[in-house]
């Protein structure tokens, strides 16, 4: 997923189901960091709603028009 997101303009859906152990997560971490802080990862954030207005948020992420991730945010 990482590989497909950071070198090429698909996109990649997984299930992020199933444990692993920690030493192979600290890796995987470190890995995401790195993609991260050389800015060839990053996060795309569609709307900002407070708690609450949890239902708008429902609503929008219901229409299918979401683009990005959807934050709550508490206060």
């Amino acid at each position: 997923m990482l590989a497909t997101r950071c070198f090429s303009k698909k996109k990649a859906v997984f299930s992020a189901t199933g444990l692993k152990p920690p030493s192979e997560l600290n890796v995987h971490l470190q890995k995401i960091l790195g993609f991260y802080s050389e800015q060839k990862l990053w996060t795309e954030i569609d709307r900002k709603y407070s708690l609450d207005e949890i239902s708008q948020a429902h609503a929008y992420v219901d229409t299918g028009r979401k683009r990005g991730n959807v934050i709550l945010t508490v206060s």
